[in-house]
């Protein structure tokens, strides 16, 4: 609860920098007050817990309600393409339990990368779209009871905190 409280007021906090031109609000949350907003909230989720993935559904939900106004256009456009990316993604039904928590504590991560090189949707081969269609691949049919699936969960998740905590 405190968490998300710290979230909440870290949103409220970013959609109030954004300017005013003749009395009227402008698309005027930039890409680098944006990714700091996140960053914030980011440090502010601690745990990996089931609870900070509702947490950030409603965080990334805060975010596109602030809409196209704050945001700017292609900023809205990128923030909901990762939402519905993640969406696909940890709504396979073949996916594990397992792997559902790691992969989506790097929501926020991705839409960081996403915001500073617009070219991860364009580019197959680009590096974080690469690790999040590995984990996933990794995750469908995942058995805990087989031989040799736990170095690989483990591995995920490694990865994941490593990413989570830069």
């Amino acid at each position: 609860d405190e968490e998300q409280q710290q979230v909440n007021d870290y949103l409220q906090e970013l959609y109030s920098q954004a300017s005013q031109i003749d009395g009227q609000q402008a698309p005027s949350i930039n890409t680098e007050q944006l990714i700091g907003g996140l960053t914030r909230i980011q440090q502010t989720i601690t745990s990996t817990s089931a609870e900070n993935v509702v947490v950030l559904h409603d965080v990334l939900s805060n975010v596109i309600n602030a809409g196209r106004e704050k945001l700017g256009l292609l900023n809205f456009e990128l923030i909901k393409l990762v939402c519905e990316m993640f969406s696909n993604v940890l709504s396979a039904k073949s996916l594990s339990e397992e792997f559902r928590q790691p992969i989506s504590q790097l929501q926020l991560p991705l839409l960081k990368t996403a915001l500073q090189q617009r070219e991860l949707f364009s580019d197959r081969e680009h590096p974080a779209r690469q690790l999040i269609n590995e984990m996933a691949h990794a995750g469908l049919g995942f058995d805990p009871a087989r031989r040799g699936n736990d170095v690989v969960l483990a591995k995920v998740n490694s990865v994941v905190t490593e990413i989570t905590t830069a």
